[in-house]
């Protein structure tokens, strides 16, 4: 659910402004307006932020998963040290690499040579024996004539390389290989020794890994100077008064009033305008709030006028799961390394974990009743395995194949329609309303076509009626502003768009169809590798163990495969078919209140 927001307008002295945005922030329930501070101590933290975040990321994960230790006051006499000596690092890394990148390019230039000394050759030209190095083109050799007289060097198919002495007029000047500083025993000497220094820093930096936490949470405390540095330099003011403007949930204005009142602020509270950007706080019950890790790995906000669809999105997208992975033993494996996931993180957040328990045991669930287990038949066939088959959706049947394929359709019928239902609601009383409910007929009608022509059922005689009178329903309602006989002609001026629409509303039913196609595949791709190891199991002991080998493989490979599905199929029904027919464009920004901790990391200095 999206939390309705007020629009606040504070007004407080000028005199008092730091301390007013101070309870401001430890209050923590307003949501700013972007600001634009300036001053010499903002663009000072700025500089520094973006220093500490150079070190951040010169810093390695601590890939020995330690306990995260305890953050101590020492830390920070010693902090400068640490930012300098990996800055110091970071940058010698840099240095160090483009050096390695350039000997690397000489010693490939040089490598055709030999083991040639530069000095040497110097040596003989200033006791006038003026030896040249060129290199020229395959075809050029013809070219020279006799009195070039070059001595070959070596040969490739492009190139060739000569010396003459003294200088031929023969070459241009462009062929003539500068005489390097340095010969090739030289150039591999220093590309090792740097290479070494390299692996001399990667290490130190590794042992430093242990203080990313510090540098982390030195980073989230600067980041709150810089906010408030904002906010302070930020404020119009006029006359002695400050202003500043945000969002706060409805819960939060009778906190914020009482603060007002103790602080003598002035308040205008007032909702949102259509325009204003207001910021987006979704809240759910236990059950809903479980599926919130997988919009904040998508990145996903709605928009303040949209929809939260969390309870749907976590409905739906436990069948697409189940669908796509389509094997039991899958499932069993995810939820396994569930458990042991959340054993090994007891205080990391549960909803990941429990989103997973969902997916999971809905995948065993679905891979149960298909009698799917690691795409053997064999497996299926187990006594009481096999109880647990519905006949018409078993895997291993050619013939379910068009039902299966029912099954995905009217799922999408399901999706599509609630999608429509839930704008309905939100319309109302709205005559545009009536549209969506004309979008509802169209969707039904597209959908009897589309088991017809895929599937080869019988098409429904409604179909054609569905079709015609849910695009004039739309035709008629989706533009009406209160004028009835304006909002008829603009829906006709569109019409040929709504003709295009519902080619778009045809096609979306049809893509739910990937369902099927991808757990088909799995299963196949399952069968595939089961019957290479059966093959591999011939061979005696070696025989076993290569058929060990392609099981963990193949398996693993297709459970890659699954996950990878999910995110281009999966997520993709919620996100393009299902909100689309919501018209959703999720414009959202998130809920971020202007908060100020009591007793900061980073010292204001």
């Amino acid at each position: 659910m999206i939390v309705k927001m007020k629009k606040i307008s504070v007004i407080l002295l000028d005199s008092h402004r730091e301390e007013s945005i101070s309870e401001l922030g430890r209050l923590g329930v307003l949501h700013l307006e972007p600001m634009k501070g300036e001053g010499e101590r903002l663009t000072a933290l700025r500089a520094t932020e973006e220093r500490l975040r150079k070190v951040e990321q010169a810093l390695p994960l601590d890939v020995k998963g330690g306990r995260r230790r305890e953050i101590e006051s020492a830390d920070f006499v010693q902090i400068e040290k640490i930012v300098d000596e990996v800055s110091a690092l970071d940058e010698e890394a840099q240095r160090t690499e483009e050096l390695v990148e350039r000997l690397s390019r000489e010693a490939e230039r040089l490598e055709p040579w030999g083991r040639f000394e530069p000095a040497d050759v110097r040596f003989l030209r200033e006791h006038g024996i003026d030896l040249r190095l060129y290199v020229i083109s395959a075809n050029r050799l013809k070219e020279l004539g006799a009195d070039a007289k070059p001595f070959v060097n070596f040969r490739t198919k492009s190139k060739i390389g000569c010396t003459t002495v003294g200088r031929s007029e023969a070459f241009r000047e462009d062929e003539e290989l500068t005489l390097p500083e340095q010969g090739l025993a030289t150039v591999r000497r220093r590309i090792k020794e740097n290479t070494e220094r390299l692996s001399a820093i990667e290490t130190r930096l590794q042992q430093l890994a242990h203080r990313r936490d510090l540098i982390e949470e030195h980073l989230k405390s600067l980041g709150q100077d810089i906010e408030f540095e904002e906010v302070r330099t930020g404020l119009a003011s006029e006359e002695g008064l400050a202003f500043l403007t945000g969002y706060v949930p409805d819960r939060g204005v009778k906190a914020l009033g009482e603060a007002a009142a103790a602080h003598g602020w002035g308040l205008l509270i007032r909702d949102p305008e259509p325009d204003d950007p207001v910021p987006t706080l979704v809240e759910n019950p236990r059950w809903i709030r479980i599926i919130k890790p997988m919009f904040s790995f998508l990145g996903l906000v709605p928009g303040y006028k949209e929809f939260d669809i969390s309870p749907w999105f976590l409905i739906f997208f436990s069948v697409f799961f189940a669908l796509l992975i389509g094997d039991a033993a899958y499932g069993l494996i995810f939820l396994v390394v569930t458990i042991f996931a959340r054993f090994r993180m007891p205080k990391a957040r549960p909803e990941f974990f429990r989103m997973m328990y969902v997916f999971s045991i809905c995948t065993i669930a679905w891979g149960a009743v298909t009698g799917t287990w690691f795409g053997s038949e064999a497996i299926s066939q187990n006594s009481f395995l096999s109880k647990l088959i519905i006949p018409q959706l078993y895997s291993f049947d050619s013939g379910n194949n068009s039902f299966i394929m029912y099954l995905c359709f009217t799922i999408a019928l399901a999706h599509l329609t609630l999608a429509h239902l839930l704008n309905v609601v939100k319309k109302l009383p709205s005559l545009v309303a009536v549209s969506d409910i004309g979008a509802i007929g169209l969707i039904w009608g597209l959908y009897f076509l589309v088991i017809t022509l895929v599937v080869g059922k019988p098409l429904n005689p409604a179909a054609l009626w569905l079709i015609i009178g849910g695009l004039g329903v739309e035709v008629v309602f989706s533009d009406q502003n209160g004028n009835f006989g304006k909002g008829i002609l603009v829906g006709l001026a569109k019409l040929p768009l709504k003709l295009l629409n519902s080619v778009s509303a045809f096609s979306d039913i049809v893509s739910y169809v990937r369902l099927f196609a991808v757990g088909l595949a799995t299963v196949a791709v399952a069968e595939s590798f089961n019957g290479m190891a059966m093959g591999a199991a011939n061979g005696g002991v070696l025989g076993y163990v290569a058929m060990a080998v392609i099981l963990l493989l193949g398996h693993g490979l297709n459970i890659a495969l699954g996950a990878l599905a999910l995110i281009v199929h999966g997520v993709r029904l919620n996100l393009l078919e299902f909100s689309g027919h919501l018209e959703m464009e999720w414009s959202g920004v998130a809920y971020r209140p202007f908060t100020v901790v009591k007793e900061k990391l980073v010292s204001n200095k």
